[in-house]
C-alpha cells in the first residue's frame, strides 16, 4: 500500500489512480525504531484504509504493478558512518512504460541531510532535477505530493536517480 514514517500524516492517491490489493492479502509491518535501548511503552500503531467502489471504473489492462521495494538506496545492507562521517548514495531505477510522478517523499532517518530525485532521459541525453530536500529534518518525512497538472510525465526507458 505505502509506507510510513516519522512525521509523516498520510497519503491520498490522486484522482483516477488506486492502489489495488489483490483478495485474502495481508498488511506486513516493519516497525522499527531509532536504537537507543530504552521500551517505547504503550506505542500504539494505526492503518486506514479506503476501499474502492465498485461503480469505479478500474480496468485492469490499463494498470501498471510497482514494486517499490525496487527503489532501495541501500541495495538491502547496511551502512557503517562513523561519529560526523559522511556517506553518499545513489539509487537508479528504469520504467519500460511512461510513469507519472505524484509525489516522492525523502527518508532519511535522523542523520541524513539531503536527497534528491533526478531523471535522466536517454532520448535527448539529458538529465533534469525534479525534488530536492536540503537541511534534511526528520520531522518533514512525508510525502511532496506535486499539484494536479505539475506532476512530471516521465518517458519509457527514463532512469530515476536518487541521491542521499
Amino acid at each position: 500500500l505505502l509506507e510510513f514514517a516519522f512525521g509523516k500524516l498520510g497519503e491520498k492517491v490522486p484522482e483516477g489512480a488506486c492502489r489495488k490489493v489483490p483478495a485474502n492479502s495481508k498488511v506486513g509491518w516493519s516497525i522499527h525504531y531509532y536504537p537507543d535501548g530504552n521500551a517505547v511503552p504503550n506505542d500504539q500503531v494505526s492503518v486506514g484504509i479506503w476501499y474502492h467502489d465498485d461503480e469505479d471504473e478500474f480496468v485492469e489492462e490499463e494498470s501498471y504493478r510497482q514494486d517499490l521495494r525496487s527503489y532501495n538506496l541501500s541495495s538491502g545492507g547496511d551502512y557503517l558512518i562513523p561519529p560526523h562521517g559522511k556517506l553518499m548514495t545513489q539509487g537508479f531505477h528504469s520504467f519500460d512504460h511512461p510513469v507519472r510522478i505524484d509525489s516522492w517523499q525523502p527518508h532519511l532517518h535522523l542523520r541524513g541531510v539531503a536527497m534528491s530525485m533526478e531523471i535522466y532521459d536517454p532520448n535527448i541525453g539529458r538529465r533534469e532535477m525534479l525534488s530536492q530536500a536540503s537541511n534534511w529534518n526528520a520531522g518533514w518525512n512525508h510525502s511532496h505530493t506535486y499539484e494536479d497538472g505539475y506532476q512530471p510525465l516521465i518517458p519509457a526507458n527514463t532512469t530515476i536517480i536518487l541521491t542521499a
